[in-house]
């Protein structure tokens, strides 16, 4: 496995380009070999990337899912007739509700429907975007007491079983303690307030 192809130069070939001395070939051989290995180097290096780029020659710019999952431009010719609306479209829409609000008077009773569905579109839309957002603040509000919620339960469990090893710790002191003194009276367990 040439994994020169992968990982770019090895240390041995950068240590070469860094050298500011140049060595000239003793013989014409060698010279005619010299060239065919620096024009092998440079194809080499042609198909390596760059250290100072990213290797998948990705740009910065984009995030890594959109460059991960691209997304995929819907074709025109694919979608139904009449699905696709033109720029020409969306200027008249844009028309009929600036008239609708400054002259409803004006307009034809086509127009005036039309502006009404629109306007009527348009506010749905508002109310849609009111709802979806109100729906990700409860939601993250629910995830941030559920988390904190479970913080407290962590540091509660460890606090427990800090206090669990602490009375073990203070019984086995406590029984050594009436071993080695031989006795094995009432005083060998821990009192209330030791724990």
């Amino acid at each position: 496995l040439d994994r020169g192809l992968t990982r770019g130069p090895t240390p041995k070939k950068l240590k070469e380009q860094k050298t500011s001395v140049v060595r000239e070939p003793k013989t014409e051989e060698k010279s005619a070999g010299v060239e065919a290995n620096d024009a092998q180097q440079s194809r080499m290096q042609s198909t390596r990337p760059s250290h100072k780029t990213d290797p998948r020659g990705a740009d910065k710019s984009v995030s890594k899912c959109e460059r991960k999952f691209p997304k995929k431009q819907s074709d025109p010719r694919n979608a139904w007739d009449g699905s696709q609306v033109t720029a020409e479209r969306l200027a008249e829409n844009r028309l009929l509700r600036e008239k609708f609000k400054e002259k409803p008077d004006s307009m034809t009773v086509e127009e005036r429907e039309r502006a009404e569905q629109l306007i009527a579109r348009d506010q749905r839309k508002k109310e849609k975007k009111e709802r979806m957002k109100a729906e990700r603040l409860n939601r993250a509000e629910k995830n941030r007491i559920a988390h904190e919620n479970r913080h407290k339960d962590r540091v509660e469990k460890a606090r427990m079983q800090a206090l669990q090893k602490r009375r073990e710790r203070l019984a086995a002191k406590h029984a050594a303690k009436a071993n080695s003194a031989g006795g094995g009276g009432s005083d060998s367990m821990p009192r209330k307030d030791e724990i």
